[in-house]
């Protein structure tokens, strides 16, 4: 009896486990299908190429490319740089990201959202000394690296050969993108099938989410794409402030640090870093033009009214005595208009132009003379004034520029 006992209970045994069995493939797939299905999208996006690669396929495509994942525009900005070796760059944060190739004669490359203050400039000069320097650099400088309370805290240069593991939150970003309505489920099945041009605004090869599906990101020559932004598509939260204070610039007398705070003083020591930044690459051959950026009409006219920004009177004042090729753009009010702003201190496409325009217009010695395309800035800056995208080419006619910052602006 118990022997029958012990046969009728092994194939129930078996089917229990059997069953067991099944269950767990079936919940692991659950589990794991999601995190599978983003990582392809990812992958397919190309969100986890490495800078060097992206580089070399900006380079070979002439595409944009837009992470929506990766914290890497200074790395970007290197290997472009090393990848293209040119004759001329600009140096800078990213406000310096309007300057495109079509300005130049020369081979030229935006090392921009590189340094986000003066030290960086010297970490930047440090790691590429000995692989290459350009015949050229404009030095592009934002008035607040000379400030003695100036908070941005000095990064290394990249390490191009370091891999940043992906974490789980980051792997199952895509979700939270359709959750927030930045891409939706159409564009996901579309990118994991292959389709990396889910933009209306242009068709130039993508790499990234951010630039297949709205056109934002970095071109070929370390300038940067907003189409995005010029046509007021899923602007960034910030846009609220920006709009408001370009609306209203006595808020930035309320500021209590940062770039717009009043009452700054001048430092001594970020001339003197400035001063030894200029001596290295002038001893190792390259040209220097120091250029000091604009801020937008109503920030300068405020900042004027005041009289609580007299750190970046004495500022202009110093860098003109520096026995150095120096252009003075700070203030807007005397050569553009607000509309060709993109927010309160990042200038367009025209503005930029017109800048490279006054300095062949203004000095025929200028070492930029050699560089820069008349022609080609003079046609942009008229063609294009008033606006903050200069559309040379790769802009579809869907892309249409608005009054982003509602400041009345007709485009």
């Amino acid at each position: 009896m118990a022997e029958d006992t012990i046969e009728q209970t092994r194939p129930r045994s078996a089917i229990n486990s059997k069953g067991f069995c099944w269950m767990f493939v079936c919940v692991s797939v659950a589990l794991l299908l999601p995190a599978a299905l983003s990582w392809f999208f990812l992958y397919r996006a190309g969100e986890f190429e490495d800078p060097r690669s992206i580089a070399k396929w900006l380079q070979r495509t002439n595409g944009l490319y837009g992470t929506a994942l990766n914290n890497n525009a200074r790395d970007i900005a290197l290997s472009i740089y090393l990848e293209r070796k040119p004759e001329i760059i600009v140096l800078s944060s990213s406000r310096g990201t309007e300057f495109r190739q079509q300005y130049f004669k020369s081979k030229f490359s935006c090392v921009c959202m590189m340094i986000s203050n003066i030290e960086e400039g010297i970490g930047f000069f440090e790691k590429v000394k000995d692989v290459y320097l350009p015949k050229t650099v404009i030095l592009a400088l934002d008035y607040w690296w000379f400030s003695e309370t100036d908070d941005h805290i000095t990064q290394p240069a990249p390490d191009l050969g370091k891999v940043i593991p992906v974490s789980r939150d980051e792997l199952l970003k895509p979700y939270e993108w359709i959750g927030q309505h930045k891409i939706g489920v159409s564009d996901f099945a579309a990118i994991v099938s292959g389709n990396l041009d889910r933009s209306p605004f242009s068709h130039e090869p993508k790499l990234g989410v951010q630039a297949i599906k709205k056109s934002f990101g970095t071109r070929a020559d370390g300038s940067w794409s907003v189409m995005s932004v010029a046509t007021n598509t899923d602007l960034h939260p910030l846009f609220t402030t920006i709009k408001l204070q370009m609306r209203n610039p006595d808020l930035i007398l309320k500021e209590k640090f940062g770039r717009y705070a009043p009452d700054q003083k001048l430092s001594e020591e970020k001339l003197a870093i400035l001063r030894d930044l200029v001596g290295r690459f002038e001893k190792q051959g390259t040209g220097v033009v120091l250029m000091l950026l604009p801020v937008a009409n109503p920030i300068v006219e405020e900042m004027e009214n005041s009289g609580r920004y007299t750190f970046v009177s004495a500022l202009r004042e110093r860098l003109g005595k520096l026995g150095v090729e120096y252009y003075d753009f700070f203030d807007s009010r005397l050569f553009a208009t607000a509309c060709e702003f993109q927010d309160q201190h990042h200038g367009g496409n025209a503005m930029y132009a017109r800048m490279l325009k006054l300095i062949l217009d203004r000095n025929k010695d200028s070492i930029l003379v050699r560089h820069v395309d008349r022609t080609a800035v003079a046609s942009i800056a008229e063609r294009w004034k008033g606006r903050v995208v200069a559309a040379l080419g790769e802009e579809t006619p869907r892309f249409h520029e608005v009054d982003f910052l509602d400041l009345g602006c007709k485009k």
